[in-house]
């Protein structure tokens, strides 16, 4: 929101790794979008996209179609910038 993405990729990271531990994948998923999200605004989309399919998986798993296809837009576009 005040625009440190460095500091949110490492809060979300960390927060992903904690809710792993908790067992709550959704709640993962989330986290790894978020980070996903903050180190594609960052210019890293190699890096973006390594939490993205993270995030997806998660997602998939739990059959949340509506969030799938938000995350394949954004896989999409750092696909693209890897490209």
């Amino acid at each position: 929101m005040r625009g440190e993405l460095d500091t949110a990729v490492a809060t979300f990271s960390e927060a992903a790794g904690r809710w792993a531990s908790y067992g709550h994948p959704w709640e993962e998923a989330h986290a790894r979008f978020g980070a996903g999200r903050c180190l594609f605004a960052l210019g890293r989309p190699t890096e973006a996209l390594v939490s993205l399919r993270e995030a997806r998986d998660l997602f998939g798993r739990l059959g949340a179609g509506p969030v799938i296809a938000e995350v394949d837009e954004r896989l999409s576009r750092a696909t693209a910038r890897t490209s």
